[in-house]
């Protein structure tokens, strides 16, 4: 009925009316949604760049967060799978960490924050995703997981069944006799012998 009186007063048809309320009723919602953004500026994506030994819950909480969070999960396990898949024989040196980061700066580019789930052992490998997120623009959290109780980190790491075909599970010795150095820069560190994953979670959330 208003449509119609409208239409009459103003000489145009009814439909185009409608069309013009459908419109402005679109117009009003996007900007709803979109308020803070516009009042505040662009919402920054944030690379969250896991690192830590197996066995100590990296990929456990990395999963969680994305789920918690809408995050993309990048998983270095799963890249390395997919190489081995191709070429068996070969030694995967810091390829899938640069296809990871890569990966990642075009999920940041677009917005989206980003999860990399990786052992991440060295300041040379934690380097490629710090710059990943400076090309991008995008800010930059570093997460290390460790297991104090070594009992708990064993059990851990000798009970776990491994989620990716293609990938060796491995022992406790190999774990012991890794080459890793404890990142000392990160931003949050969680101590999963203690910490509940749901807590891990709650922790990295407040950081980002």
């Amino acid at each position: 009925m208003a449509a119609n009186a409208m239409a009459k007063r103003k000489g145009v048809s009814a439909k185009r009316v409608g069309q013009l309320c459908g419109t402005f009723r679109s117009f009003s919602h996007w900007l709803n949604e979109h308020h803070q953004q516009l009042v505040t500026g662009p919402i920054l994506a944030t690379l969250i760049s896991f690192a830590g030994l197996p066995g100590t819950g990296k990929s456990t909480i990395s999963r969680a967060l994305s789920v918690a969070t809408g995050a993309v999960y990048l998983r270095i396990d799963e890249i390395d799978a997919a190489i081995w898949a191709i070429d068996p024989d070969r030694d995967i040196g810091p390829e899938s960490y640069h296809i990871a980061a890569a990966l990642a700066a075009s999920n940041l580019d677009l917005g989206h924050t980003t999860i990399i789930d990786c052992v991440n052992p060295w300041e040379i490998t934690r380097e490629i995703f710090t710059a990943a997120a400076k090309r991008s623009k995008a800010s930059f959290l570093g997460v290390e997981a460790i297991c104090s109780d070594p009992v708990t980190h064993r059990a851990r790491v000798e009970g776990r069944e491994m989620d990716v075909p293609g990938l060796e599970k491995p022992d406790w010795q190999k774990v012991l006799s890794r080459d890793y150095t404890p990142w000392a820069a990160a931003d949050v560190k969680l101590d999963m012998a203690r910490l509940p994953v749901s807590d891990a979670v709650a922790e990295i959330e407040r950081h980002l």
